[in-house]
């Protein structure tokens, strides 16, 4: 009795593990990780810290293509690992208007984009150069647009993904909007 419970469970598994969405690494864009940016806003009553990713996108395909930016951060959901420690990106969250950002991509172009990032342990973020892995998860709307939606929802999911060294930086603010130069942490 308890072999056919363990069978019939490891059977069921493998139903859920086959329905699931497949994911593919994306062969029309490539992705490099420019640096994850500490920004520290300094005012005289308090300090504020907001965290960064800046990348860049170039369409490595034959074809013109449409990349397509959300407004909404928790749709930018994301995975980041840098060195040891892996952070959840733009989890769950609500806004009440998505806007969408087109950027169309002649085959061979590239544009920079920076990425507004929340993770619960981004304060455990250390500074300098690190083996970084960031996977961004892409819808294929068509065969010439690609929608990044990482909340879990879509279908026709594709992964763009980084692996390769990239710095940690940290910027300083201040109330006047003075800044200084990035500099390794």
């Amino acid at each position: 009795m308890k072999y056919n419970l363990v069978m019939l469970s490891a059977l069921i598994i493998s139903i859920k593990a086959l329905a699931q969405v497949n994911y593919t690494k994306n062969a029309t864009f490539e992705l490099a990780v420019d640096s994850i940016e500490r920004r520290i806003n300094q005012t005289r009553r308090d300090t504020d810290t907001t965290y960064y990713i800046h990348y860049t996108v170039k369409n490595i395909s034959g074809n013109a293509l449409a990349y397509v930016t959300n407004s909404c951060f928790y749709y930018n959901h994301c995975t980041l690992t840098v060195g040891e420690t892996t952070f959840d990106v733009n989890p769950q969250g609500g806004c009440y208007a998505n806007t969408i950002t087109y950027h169309y991509l002649k085959a061979g172009e590239s544009f920079k984009h920076t990425e507004w990032a929340t993770a619960s342990n981004f304060n455990t973020l250390v500074g300098g150069v690190f083996n970084t892995s960031l996977v961004i998860t892409l819808v294929v709307d068509n065969d010439t647009t690609y929608r990044v939606d990482g909340n879990g929802y879509a279908k026709n999911i594709e992964q763009l993904i980084f692996n390769k060294p990239a710095k940690v930086v940290e910027t300083y603010g201040r109330k006047k909007g003075k800044k200084t130069k990035a500099k390794l942490v």
